[in-house]
């Protein structure tokens, strides 16, 4: 089974529920058995903090310390007390031993526990991932060093560092891994909330110790964050259902309730009432299983839509030169009434005889031409595109390599507003200026996405091209969260230095292009069913579908 579909079978604890066969790792959380409810601080009100249900006797120190590394950040010792949970694991990143890595795994069925022995399986051979992270052979020999490089080739000092960096990010929940934190700058004096484990920026951390055949963060990070999900939040005066997902938490230290020499660690969830502009995060309530379910019974139509109507090459721009508009017709051409003017004078010197992309959006009589990077290297990734279309996306990057690229991957957007467009669109942000941050930063966590892209339409060479030209730099530049300018030469001026997702993203772009086969867990293959559909819609005849119906009956006007 490949690794990530084993992580994501792990059975997970009813927060109206609670399995009292579910130790270590899952009796960290404190629920009552009666009713699931966690223990919360008095004055949080309805906010629920998760806690550890061990008591942690320390002498002295900050009680309100990030707990980084261990179960706590005091100085003094600590008592028998101590979380039971830590017997789970106390040496995370350290050698499991011999063979392959187990790790325990819930049934959802039926909840027993047993022991699952992780495997990648590349098609040349059954290779399994030591407790180390080495590659092995079926007859436990090394073919990989632990840094999945193969076995014998020299080590990358800036490979080297970026582990060290990677783990130091680490955040640790009663002994147990359970998150990276967004950025780790020690000469930084505003840490805002930097300092927490956010939900989308572990995703390339998550990935990283995948591949590396360290699982245990992954599976802690995954339980946790579903017990954090919100079921009393109240947000000025909104009460969203059971389900909504914090955007990100934080692991405090305080201390215990009637002993003034006693602390506990609570994780403290964010649900975007202390972010800036407030922005919350993606609500997936109890309505989310009904949603999945329609969008499913609508992949065919959304498909057929993107792929038909957000495609542009240069054979389409140059037919929309030459719409006619205003038709009125179930066969128009210019079904969106978009104007031949609206083609602005960038996108004719962009766009090459090879290659094409998917534009930002499209509306009546409006479509946002910009190129935009995440959509563009997902579509690929999830096969939203055609084969045809993916490999003409990175065409488009190789021909259009001194914009998209330059000297620091990767462009988020292209080109930048600039001007009265800036002003309107982004309220004047001072920190979405041309070519700084969303508005055309380079961002080099991008690069994993690129490398997942390329390996999958069977061109590496596009990644290792970026991955060389990144390793130039960014471990001088101090790892950071994004670039300014249009050529990427300039750190971001309100970029963050020791960025985890910049280092994460770098980490996985060399494990998958040390071990290509291992993309196979992150990419989707085209359904043939849905190519059979879409087939089908095209050659549809929308005046054989809307045409008049014979009435069976006169009409007496």
């Amino acid at each position: 089974m490949a690794t990530a579909e084993a992580i994501f079978r792990t059975g997970l604890p009813r927060l109206r529920h609670f399995d009292p066969s579910f130790n270590c790792s899952s009796s960290l959380l404190s629920v009552n058995p009666a009713d699931g409810r966690s223990r919360s601080r008095r004055n949080h009100g309805s906010k629920a903090l998760v806690k550890c249900p061990a008591k942690v006797h320390a002498r002295g120190g900050n009680t309100d310390a990030l707990s980084f590394g261990r179960i706590n950040k005091f100085a003094g010792r600590q008592d028998s007390s101590r979380c039971k949970c830590q017997q789970q694991s106390e040496t995370f990143g350290s050698d499991g031993g011999s063979g392959g890595m187990s790790i325990p795994v819930f049934d959802v069925n039926g909840g027993q526990e047993f022991a699952l022995q992780q495997q990648l399986k590349p098609e040349n051979g059954n290779v399994v991932v030591g407790g180390n992270g080495a590659l092995m052979d079926g007859n436990g020999t090394a073919t990989t060093n632990t840094d999945g490089q193969p076995k014998g080739s020299s080590s990358n000092p800036i490979e080297d560092e970026a582990w060290d960096l990677l783990r130091a990010s680490v955040v640790y929940y009663c002994g147990n891994p359970i998150g990276t934190i967004a950025a780790n700058d020690p000469n930084s004096s505003t840490v805002l909330n930097y300092d927490q484990v956010f939900i989308r920026d572990f995703i390339p951390s998550g990935i990283a110790f995948l591949l590396k055949g360290e699982y245990d963060i992954v599976k802690n990070f995954i339980l946790y964050t579903l017990q954090l999900q919100s079921w009393e939040k109240t947000m000025d005066c909104y009460s969203p259902g059971q389900g909504l997902m914090p955007a990100s938490f934080k692991v405090r230290t305080v201390p215990l309730d009637g002993d003034e020499d006693a602390s506990e660690e609570v994780l403290d969830p964010d649900f975007g009432e202390a972010a800036i502009g407030r922005v919350a995060p993606v609500d997936s309530e109890d309505g989310t299983s009904d949603l999945i379910r329609v969008l499913n019974n609508r992949l065919v139509a959304l498909s057929f839509h993107i792929r038909e109507y957000y495609w542009i090459d240069m054979r389409k721009l140059n037919e929309i030169y030459r719409y006619k508009t205003e038709e009125y017709s179930y066969d128009a051409v210019n079904k969106f009434n978009i104007y031949p003017d609206q083609i602005p004078p960038w996108l004719v010197e962009f766009m090459p005889s090879k290659g094409g992309y998917l534009i930002g959006n499209l509306q009546p009589a409006h479509m946002d031409f910009r190129f935009f990077s995440l959509g563009n290297l997902w579509s690929i990734v999830s096969s939203l595109a055609t084969v045809e279309q993916s490999h003409a996306i990175l065409d488009l990057f190789e021909s259009k390599w001194e914009d998209l690229v330059a000297e620091m991957p990767f462009k988020i957007c292209y080109p930048a507003l600039e001007a009265q467009e800036w002003r309107i669109i982004t309220g004047s942000d001072p920190k979405n200026t041309p070519w700084s941050y969303h508005n055309g930063g380079s961002w080099p966590t991008l690069l994993w996405q690129l490398t997942v892209a390329s390996i999958k339409m069977n061109r590496p060479e596009i990644a290792e091209r970026a991955v060389e030209l990144v390793e130039k730099r960014i471990s001088r530049d101090k790892w950071p969260e994004y670039y300014d300018t249009k050529r990427g030469r300039f750190i971001g001026k309100q970029s963050r230095l020791f960025q985890t997702w910049s280092i994460a993203g770098y980490l996985v772009s060399k494990q998958l292009l040390a071990n290509p086969d291992s993309a196979k867990i992150l990419v989707n293959d085209e359904d043939s069913e849905l190519v059979n559909a879409l087939s089908c819609m095209i050659g549809a005849n929308p005046r054989k579908q809307r045409g008049r119906k014979a009435f069976k009956q006169p009409f007496i006007v």
